[in-house]
This record gives C-alpha cells, structure tokens and sequence, in this order.
C-alpha cells in the first residue's frame, strides 16, 4: 500500500486518464504541461504521451469533463431506499417461499 500511495503509481496511471487518491504525492513525478492537462484541466500545450511512450494528447486538447476537481464535485451518493422498500422486500420473500 505505501508503494501504491508513493507518487510514481499515480503519475502512471494518470497518462491512461485516470486519478489516484493523494494526486499531490505524483505531481513531482509528473511534467508541469502533463499535470495541467490531467489535474488541472488545462489545454495540452505539447503533444503528451502515453504509458506506452506514443503520443496519446495531441497539442491543444482538452481533458473531457475539466479538473479533477470539477470532475469529483459531480460524485454524488445515493444512501436511501425507495419509499415501497419494506413492502418490495416482503413480496419478495414471499415470492422466494412460494
């Protein structure tokens, strides 16, 4: 867990789009023009590669949704049950018995 939370992991995987949970710790690890694209949403100002070494953002794109930040701000959590759940649930174990 230590090596996965040590920067490189992230700095990694963020050339294939996606985001670890302490992006601080990859920011070093990554280029000024890589961290813009992906952190912070910013046009790409160079041609980024890919963990593969090819040229996977070409000059000019933008990242699809913006920042990391703006992107988490849309996570939202469902934590509630319908208002027919008890109901639901009964006929359903009634059906499982029948």
């Amino acid at each position: 867990m230590n090596w996965w939370l040590s920067g490189y992991p992230g700095s990694f995987i963020a050339k294939q789009g996606y985001y670890i949970s302490n992006p601080e710790r990859s920011k070093s690890l990554m280029s000024l023009e890589e961290w813009n694209y992906w952190y912070e949403g910013a046009q790409a100002t160079t041609d980024l590669t890919g963990t593969d070494g090819k040229i996977s953002v070409k000059k000019g794109d933008f990242r699809d949704c913006g920042s990391y930040a703006k992107r988490f701000s849309n996570i939202a959590v469902w934590n509630t049950v319908m208002d027919n759940y008890d109901y639901s649930l009964e006929k359903w174990y009634d059906f499982l018995n029948s």
